[in-house]
């Protein structure tokens, strides 16, 4: 476990996660530091109330802290793929984030969105058989309208890997959409 006197800015998203799971509180502020802007500025952009966005952004880090993280890929991609869902469940039901779960309220649920267009859900059924990385970058880049670069930013893998894995998880998007037909 690091010490608080050890967690420093240069840690590793990796360090600080394995050390917040330690009991380090301190590793948990210097990780919602490093990252509270970037996940703002990204859900934002997803919500069309700034105020939804700030209750998601919270939220995120909430379950984060609720519970954990565990040690398997990027931190960076999972704070972001938490923002991304809980934005995606904010803009179908806004009246459901009156209150969320880390200050005390319902909050959102999956069985809280409705009927769903079958369409929608077709596709949704499908991202979700995606690995975890394929699926979000397919979403930054095309629900999101990142660039390449934007979402290598955003995974920390150049941008010519970010092309080459949106055809590979395309291929896999489109093979899975017709075992479902």
């Amino acid at each position: 476990m690091i010490g608080i006197e050890k967690v420093t800015e240069e840690s590793s998203d990796r360090l600080l996660a394995e050390s917040f799971l330690n009991g380090n509180d301190a590793a948990f502020f210097w990780l919602f530091d490093r990252y509270v802007q970037q996940v703002s500025s990204f859900t934002w952009r997803l919500c069309v109330d700034p105020v939804v966005a700030d209750r998601v952004v919270l939220e995120a880090f909430a379950r984060l802290r609720a519970r954990g993280w565990t040690l398997h890929g990027s931190f960076k991609l999972y704070l972001f793929n938490v923002c991304h869902n809980l934005a995606l469940e904010a803009n179908r039901a806004p009246d459901l984030v009156t209150e969320t779960p880390a200050f005390g309220g319902g909050g959102l649920g999956a069985d809280s969105l409705g009927g769903e267009n079958v369409e929608q859900a077709r596709i949704e059924r499908a991202l979700a058989k995606l690995p975890v990385q394929a699926r979000s970058i397919l979403l930054l880049y095309y629900s999101h309208g990142l660039s390449p670069e934007e979402v290598a930013r955003i995974v920390d893998i150049r941008p010519h890997q970010i092309r080459k894995q949106i055809a590979g998880a395309r291929y896999l998007l489109r093979n899975g959409l017709k075992g479902e037909m």
